[in-house]
């Protein structure tokens, strides 16, 4: 059975079938991926901390695997055979793969992750949402000037500093503005040319470039990123080089008073 059937017949069908479902369930984890790494951009102004780079990198390295994989069987089968020892180091290396996927699963674990909210198809958020001041109620629809409503919710965000809210998302500031997220994220985008997630890091940016300059502060640089809205040190100088060019110590240095 195993020399006359399986080998000749069953094997190749098992094998196409497994590069096949391999190959449609990596496709449709890296878009899951890009589309959530997307949706956090426009979400989130913490995006720096919910970087997945860990499954990035094997999302990479399993792509190259399949690619390897067909490889080695293109060989066996019509080129020359490969014996247990000559195919050994790619089981190995399947092997790192699967140890490498579950070490990393399990260091991540306790972080958490913001939930990617869905839309509906309506264009307006499935939850609902209640303002904290019913003057921000009307939402953005055709024939109201998006410039005009941005700028006052961008007037509203900046007077009642929510941007300080290390924890402040798209979903939490469109309750602020009794809005929904679909509404208020064409404002951002449409009216300021910007993404959420830039909109609230210049601010942060900003009020820190703004403390350092004053003459009588002396707090330290992670202190002044807390109480902007940072909510770690690696987003805070990634935010702070993008932005102005410099890194946070180079920034001081460079607007401290000459003696």
């Amino acid at each position: 059975w195993n020399t006359d059937v399986h080998v000749p017949f069953v094997l190749p069908v098992e094998q196409l079938l497994t590069f096949v479902s391999i190959a449609v369930y990596w496709l449709l984890s890296l878009q899951h991926y890009q589309s959530y790494q997307a949706w956090l951009e426009h979400s989130v102004s913490d995006r720096e901390d919910h970087h997945i780079e860990w499954v990035r990198n094997f999302l990479i390295a399993l792509g190259l695997t399949l690619i390897l994989w067909v490889a080695l069987v293109v060989w066996d089968r019509w080129v020359a055979k490969l014996n247990y020892f000559e195919q050994f180091p790619f089981y190995l290396w399947l092997a790192i793969l699967a140890y490498y996927l579950g070490t990393e699963g399990y260091r991540h674990a306790r972080h958490s992750y913001p939930l990617w909210q869905q839309v509906s198809h309506s264009g307006s958020t499935a939850y609902p949402v209640r303002a904290s001041m019913p003057l921000a109620a009307v939402p953005v629809r055709e024939g109201v000037d998006i410039s005009l409503r941005a700028h006052k919710w961008r007037e509203r965000l900046v007077q009642e500093e929510w941007w300080r809210d290390p924890e402040l998302s798209l979903q939490s500031l469109a309750r602020h503005l009794g809005t929904n997220t679909s509404d208020l994220s064409r404002a951002i985008n449409e009216g300021m040319g910007q993404n959420f997630n830039e909109l609230i890091n210049r601010m942060r940016v900003d009020a820190v470039k703004a403390a350092l300059v004053h003459p009588h502060q002396s707090q330290g640089l992670l202190e002044l990123a807390f109480a902007a809205g940072f909510s770690s040190k690696a987003s805070f100088n990634r935010c702070f080089k993008l932005y102005t060019g410099q890194t946070p110590s180079a920034y001081r240095q460079s607007v401290l008073p000459t003696v």
